[in-house]
């Protein structure tokens, strides 16, 4: 009985030393799990900090787009009127270029003509 009393014993004690070993390890994996968890919740953080950052991204190159849809549209504007002028240049040219021709040919025409001194009535007569 007695040996039966020892092995009891023995047992027990190495029961206890399981159960307190088992005790650390259930400790460590809770200390373990709490740091995950807190590593988590940082990593949760930055993802959120990061996804404010994507949204203001996002906002800034819509705004960009905006103002390079508005000066493309300016620079359509300045080059259709460029092309207007253009070709109201063309047009002033092409009518100062008649302008003399007719101015030339009415000074042809003129010189066709030798004024004498007037009438007495006002008339000047050709020569």
């Amino acid at each position: 009985m007695r040996a039966l009393a020892q092995r009891s014993a023995e047992a027990s004690g190495e029961i206890r030393t399981l159960i307190a070993t088992s005790a650390e390890q259930v400790a460590r994996g809770v200390a373990l799990v709490q740091r995950a968890g807190e590593s988590l919740d940082r990593i949760g953080g930055r993802v959120a900090a990061v996804d404010d950052l994507a949204g203001g991204m996002a906002a800034a190159a819509r705004q960009q787009a905006d103002r390079l849809a508005e000066v493309r549209q300016a620079l359509s504007q300045l080059d259709e009127i460029t092309q207007q002028n253009a070709a109201m240049t063309e047009q002033a040219t092409a009518a100062s270029r008649q302008l003399a021709g007719e101015a030339e040919t009415l000074a042809r025409q003129v010189e066709a003509f030798r004024l004498e001194a007037a009438t007495p009535g006002g008339w000047v007569q050709a020569a």
